[in-house]
């Protein structure tokens, strides 16, 4: 028997390799949690999916709610134009081919008023069964034929509905109105705080001019002081605005007024 000095050949064991331990290791693995993997797999594929069919469904939405504007608008026209003489209806038609061209050079007659007044709650309905910003602008809209027609409690409802969902441009659009609709009935204090969270809700220009909209409705209302020290945040906050020079005269005749 062979003491543990023999010369006989040992047998050296083979070392497997790093890339076959690894392919053992990933087999296992699969092997053990392939369910939960194609259970993975088949959750983000049904997630895709929904989301394209929301996707596709927002989207019309958003094309039937401006086509809905769209129709709302061009009946009122038309009815609007029916309303006037019939020799002059040809001229109307070749002279302002749409209603925003008709309601800015036609002044409305008190017959008209109730045309107006339906439509303008036939876009409040769109609004209410819009999403996004079609939804918005039909707001906005009737919030513009309410304010032509004298409802101005249904403009105020209109504005309030449509700052709700809101965003950039549209946002300042109806918290602007809401701001004027305060100014009108001497609510000082509203309009200025409204105005002042709106030129801190908003980026760039717009906060530029809600901050220039705050500003003016303080000097409105008497608050000077508080007006300078709103353009004198305009200066320090957009030094390089290009309505600095705007501003600075604005301060002068401020400083010139006292």
């Amino acid at each position: 028997m062979a003491g543990l000095d023999s010369n006989e050949p040992q047998m050296v064991q083979p070392d497997a390799g790093l890339a076959f331990r690894v392919e053992m290791w990933f087999n296992n693995v699969f092997l053990g949690y392939w369910k939960h993997f194609v259970a993975a797999v088949a959750l983000v594929l049904f997630g895709i999916l929904i989301y394209g069919q929301y996707t596709t469904w927002y989207q019309g939405q958003q094309r039937q709610a401006s086509q809905q504007i769209a129709d709302t608008e061009r009946a009122l026209y038309k009815d609007l134009v029916k309303s006037q003489p019939e020799e002059h209806r040809a001229q109307i038609r070749r002279m302002l081919p749409n209603l925003p061209a008709y309601l800015m050079n036609i002044p409305l007659e008190d017959a008209q008023l109730p045309l107006v007044t339906q439509s303008a709650d036939a876009l409040a309905a769109i609004g209410q069964g819009a999403a996004g910003t079609e939804g918005v602008e039909a707001w906005l809209q009737a919030a513009e034929l309410y304010r032509l027609a004298g409802q101005t409690e249904k403009q105020r409802e209109a504005l309030t509905a449509a700052s709700a969902r809101a965003k950039g441009p549209l946002l300042y659009g109806a918290q602007g109105g809401l701001a004027n609709l305060e100014i009108s009935a001497g609510e000082g204090d509203a309009a200025i705080q409204r105005l002042s969270a709106l030129s801190t809700a908003l980026d760039g220009y717009l906060a530029e001019q809600a901050t220039l909209d705050l500003a003016m409705t303080q000097q409105h209302f008497g608050h000077d002081t508080d007006a300078r020290h709103t353009y004198e945040g305009f200066l320090t906050k957009w030094p390089t605005s290009l309505r600095v020079d705007e501003v600075r005269g604005r301060l002068d005749h401020l400083s010139a007024a006292q």
